[in-house]
């Protein structure tokens, strides 16, 4: 059976669509990727469901809304529109549109309701995964001494807690930030440590003067490495901070526990929906208010103090260096939970609306989610 896939080309999306992929590969069917569906693409008999998956405003989801209709309308076929968003889509986004009309899932709760806000139809939601089996092994390369990551940073940062970013810079990022809370730090008595950016090398503007002073250093840029060396390289530190404020999903957060690395991160939705307060070192945010982007939706900035964020990282770097069991516990909780976010055990609910039943699914699955534990 073959299944066509519409993937906006942005790294987490493709990298969850992959995951996406590997399962419809265990269960025996066929994935062929297409920029949209075509009439020709809906009425081919060999193609059995369809996926289209982007961000849930114009113009990123424009091209979907004529087959989807199409299909709805006139052929039946299972199709599914998995979406994210930042914040509530603009009025434009169901303003003289069919969009309405598009049953959409969500990637998060908190999109769910974003998504409603603006008068959007959302049948259900469906968070992101990681590959369990392939971060543990990640993870046992790193602890086995294998890891070529772990070994540089070693080699760099002898004794210091090493510390990273692995995202874009993004407004929605807050990397302005995590600067002034790393020059905050600068005036507390604090055991050695090093942030790690694997980011946009525009960032380095932002951190110019702790990258000076050793404070701070970028190795590698973000999309210059492999998805697995990537994670190699975050394996290869102690922590992860994620100092953002918007957010469709968090998909770093995930990744970083599937580690082993607790995360320093605001607790604000949707990361509350996936964080624990048991491992990772979270803090509270103030307020919320609604930013422009583009015209296409309003962030939700969910604003908080740089001095919280400063605190709870010295706070952990204060754990890594002198609590080492403490620390320890945090990581084994973090990597343990993680298992729940398996694609096994998420990725079934989505493609039931591929017409693909779960019970499929498990049945076909079952000893690969074993080997994983």
């Amino acid at each position: 059976m073959r299944v066509v896939f519409s993937v906006m080309s942005a790294i987490s999306i493709v990298n969850q669509a992959k995951l996406i992929e590997r399962l419809l590969g265990e269960l025996g069917h066929e994935v062929v990727y297409k920029n949209t569906w075509s009439i020709y693409d809906l009425l081919d008999k060999d193609n059995h469901a369809f996926l289209w998956f982007s961000l849930g405003i114009p113009p990123f989801i424009d091209g979907v809304i004529f087959p989807y209709l199409e299909n709805k309308n006139r052929i039946g076929k299972p199709m599914a529109v998995y979406v994210t968003v930042e914040g509530v889509p603009t009025a434009a986004a169901r303003i003289c549109s069919n969009l309405p009309k598009i049953e959409l899932i969500a990637n998060s709760q908190h999109t769910k309701e974003l998504l409603e806000k603006a008068g959007l139809t959302v049948i259900d939601w469906v968070h992101h995964a990681i590959d369990y089996k392939q971060m543990k092994s990640i993870v046992k390369e790193t602890r086995r001494g294998k890891n070529r990551f772990k070994a540089l940073l070693d080699r760099k940062f002898p004794g210091k807690c090493k510390i990273i970013y692995f995202a874009r810079d993004d407004p929605r990022k807050r990397l302005d930030k995590l600067a002034t809370a790393m020059r905050l730090l600068k005036n507390a008595e604090l055991p050695d440590y090093i942030l790690i950016l694997h980011t946009d090398p525009s960032a380095q503007e932002k951190f110019k003067d702790l990258i000076k002073e050793g404070k701070v250093a970028m190795l590698t840029t973000y999309g210059s490495l492999p998805y697995e060396d990537a994670m190699r390289l975050v394996a290869a530190c102690d922590y992860a901070v994620f100092p953002t404020s918007s957010e469709g999903f968090g998909l770093p957060l995930l990744e970083a526990n599937a580690l082993g690395l607790p995360v320093i991160h605001p607790w604000i939705p949707p990361l509350s929906e996936f964080s624990s307060k048991d491992y990772n070192f979270v803090f509270d945010y103030l307020f919320t208010r609604l930013v422009s982007y583009r015209a296409a939706q309003e962030w939700l900035f969910y604003e908080y103090d740089e001095a919280d964020l400063a605190e709870m990282m010295a706070y952990a770097i204060d754990v890594w260096h002198n609590k080492r069991e403490e620390y320890q516990e945090y990581s084994r909780k973090a990597l343990k939970n993680s298992r729940n976010w398996d694609y096994h055990k998420i990725y079934p609910k989505l493609l039931k609306h591929l017409g693909i039943e779960e019970v499929e699914v498990k049945a076909t699955c079952r000893p690969t989610a074993k080997s994983t534990e």
